[in-house]
């Protein structure tokens, strides 16, 4: 559910008290299911608290809890992101949105998120953990990324464009060939530098 049908069903109409009563035992049956690791189950229930009370963060990051059990982890994150929006201090729809961005391998989305989890709840043992976890991989990746692109750097030998050289006119010596430096080549090179020839 996207946030503006958040918004449509929440300034639609107030919820009315039974329909609360009723949205509450819809995810009672899903935190029961969800225990039994009956995920996909789990999801229909909280679905149904959703639809019939859609203004509780709650409901959308037990969603997002099950939708990562079941590896959908863009479900996850829409579910996390529906919850941040109704209510911009509630620490475990960050948590659930890094944790499913971690899965998905976007470490610095994940990052951000557990920052924020660790400033709302510093004491979260578990978010520090996943904090420091985040951390070490955004670490990792940036080294890797600095050598790779260290390794790919071309030899100045490597951007020579042989065939763009012009050879002077008054250069008398023997030149390369197609396969490179040939044994006249050489022979030649060693001569003149025996001569004290500049070789161009």
């Amino acid at each position: 559910m996207s946030s503006t049908e958040i918004s449509n069903l929440s300034l639609g109409k107030p919820v009315s008290e039974e329909d609360k009563k009723l949205a509450e035992g819809f995810k009672d049956e899903a935190n029961i299911l969800f225990g039994a690791k009956k995920f996909d189950e789990a999801i229909e229930k909280y679905s149904e608290a959703i639809k019939l009370n859609p203004g509780v963060p709650a409901y959308y990051s037990n969603r997002a809890f099950a939708h990562t059990k079941v590896e959908a982890y863009g479900y996850a994150i829409i579910d996390a992101e529906s919850a941040i929006e109704l209510d911009p201090g509630f620490a475990k729809g960050y948590y659930r949105r890094g944790f499913a961005n971690m899965a998905l391998a976007k470490f610095k989305e994940s990052l951000r998120d557990f920052k924020i989890v660790a400033k709302l709840r510093p004491n979260d043992a578990d978010a520090k953990s996943k904090l420091a976890e985040c951390e070490k991989i955004v670490r990792r990746i940036e080294f890797e990324k600095a050598i790779r692109s260290d390794q790919q750097k071309k030899s100045v030998a490597e951007t020579i464009n042989l065939d763009t050289i012009v050879i002077e006119p008054s250069y008398d010596g023997a030149l390369l060939d197609e396969e490179g430096m040939s044994e006249e080549f050489l022979l030649d090179m060693i001569e003149r530098f025996k001569a004290q020839k500049k070789n161009p």
